[in-house]
């Protein structure tokens, strides 16, 4: 025998059990001896512990019962839903709708941003441009164009520069 059939015939024996080739193979295999004496325990423990089996007498009482049960409906006592399981459910319902409608709303129209009103101011090099929003975003308050008096370190090549300095002079406030 192989040892997939020993455990095979261990588990559920057949009716042509072969007893003989059953011990030689157990004799032979340690494996198969010490699992087979894992299963005897098993069943000793099953026998020791299972429930008496039911007399026909009582077994038929039990099956009369449940066939009756069985083939009678049930019929269910009406139990009002409380009100505020009512309203609950209405409103999560009705808060999931207007967070949907919201996202639908956000994703379809986004908003445009602020830009400030646009002026067209005529330039000349050497001049300075002061633009100053107080006013809040993208609201400019006032627009100055200044010359530019004497010559700046930069030459004007980095106009930040010259911001910059005219921001730290006394003249700025």
């Amino acid at each position: 025998m192989r040892c997939d059939e020993v455990m095979r015939e261990r588990s559920a024996p057949g009716v042509h059990l072969d007893r003989s080739a059953l011990a030689e193979h157990l004799a032979s295999c340690p494996r198969c001896a010490s699992w087979s004496a894992q299963a005897d325990q098993l069943d000793s423990i099953w026998d020791d512990t299972r429930p008496a089996e039911l007399s026909g007498p009582a077994f038929d009482a039990i099956w009369a019962k449940a066939t009756v049960a069985a083939s009678e409906p049930e019929i269910l006592p009406f139990v009002p839903t409380p009100a505020w399981k009512r309203w609950g459910v209405g409103l999560l319902a009705l808060a999931q709708a207007a967070g949907i409608l919201i996202a639908c709303l956000y994703a379809l129209s986004r908003p445009t941003p602020a830009v400030a009103a646009v002026h067209d101011y005529q330039i000349e090099e050497g001049t300075t441009l002061v633009v100053r929003l107080d006013g809040g975003p993208g609201e400019i308050t006032s627009v100055e164009v200044r010359p530019q008096r004497g010559r700046s370190d930069t030459d004007m090549v980095a106009v930040d520069l010259d911001v910059l300095n005219y921001m730290e002079s006394e003249q700025f406030e």
